[in-house]
């Protein structure tokens, strides 16, 4: 039988029940190679932070089709950048530039402001958050 799950960290997975118990079901992941890597990925991000309790960010996070993204800096200069994961009201991202906290950019077509520096790159929220119809894996910064 088919089926599509929502998950709340991981967003759309379509696949088939193989297997039905009074425990629930099992789930074959129906999906390219690409996305059962990102499904993969953020799986693996999940379980490093578990018991994180350092990030206290509130909005749902997914990891969209399209990754990579141009980022403005405040000097003018694009400098390109990929996606880690996005929630409607920001984005983390993997990039060699490190604008100070508070600097304005813009990430692809949203106006947004530094918060915070990550391992590999800057985490941004945007001026103007997505809106819960508009925020869906498919959304292209």
């Amino acid at each position: 039988m088919k089926a599509t799950c929502y998950l709340d960290a991981i967003g759309v997975v379509p696949g088939r029940i193989s297997e039905v118990s009074s425990a629930g079901f099992t789930l074959l992941v129906e999906a390219s190679a690409e996305r059962k890597a990102r499904i993969d990925d953020r799986l693996a991000w999940l379980r490093a932070h578990a018991n994180d309790t350092a990030d206290q960010r509130n909005d749902p996070r997914i990891v969209p089709t399209q990754r990579a993204v141009r980022v403005m800096l405040s000097n003018g200069q694009t400098v390109g950048a990929e996606i880690v994961d996005l929630s409607m009201s920001g984005v983390a991202l993997t990039t060699s530039e490190r604008p100070d906290p508070g600097s304005a950019v813009t990430v692809g077509k949203r106006f947004a402001t530094v918060v915070r520096h990550t391992a590999d790159g800057i985490a941004v929220r945007f001026k103007l958050p997505y809106s819960p119809t508009t925020f869906n894996e498919r959304v292209v910064l």
